[in-house]
C-alpha cells in the first residue's frame, strides 16, 4: 500500500506535530471538524446555512454538523475526507466521499 492508497495522510515536521497543508480544520466550541478535499456543492450549503462566501470547507460542515448532526453531513457531495468530533454527543467519525466512477460503454 503505497501513500496514495490512503483518504487522509499525514506528515510530520521534527517535533512530531501534523502538517495539516492542503487540511482545513476548525475547533470552535463543541465541535472540531477537519476536511481535505473539495466540497462540490458548496455554493448550495453557503446559502442554506447563511454563511459568507469565502467560509472554509471545515466551517461549512462544522455549521452543518451542529445543524443537523451527522445525518446532515451525509448529504455533502464532493471529492473529501472528514474527522469530526461532537463534543456534544462524544461522537468521533471519519469519512469520506468521492464521486462514483463512470463506466465506459
Amino acid at each position: 500500500m503505497t501513500g496514495t492508497d490512503w483518504v487522509l495522510a499525514l506528515e510530520f515536521d521534527e517535533r512530531g506535530r501534523a502538517r495539516l497543508e492542503g487540511v482545513t480544520c476548525t475547533d470552535a466550541g463543541t465541535v472540531d471538524v477537519f476536511v481535505s478535499g473539495l466540497i462540490y456543492d458548496r455554493a448550495d450549503w453557503i446559502r442554506e446555512l447563511d454563511l459568507d462566501r469565502d467560509t472554509s470547507a471545515a466551517q461549512i460542515v462544522r455549521v452543518a454538523l451542529i445543524r443537523y448532526g451527522f445525518d446532515g453531513v451525509a448529504r455533502l457531495r464532493g471529492s473529501f475526507a472528514i474527522a469530526a468530533l461532537d463534543r456534544r454527543t462524544e461522537t468521533f467519525r471519519i469519512c469520506r466521499w468521492r464521486p462514483p466512477r463512470l463506466s465506459r460503454a
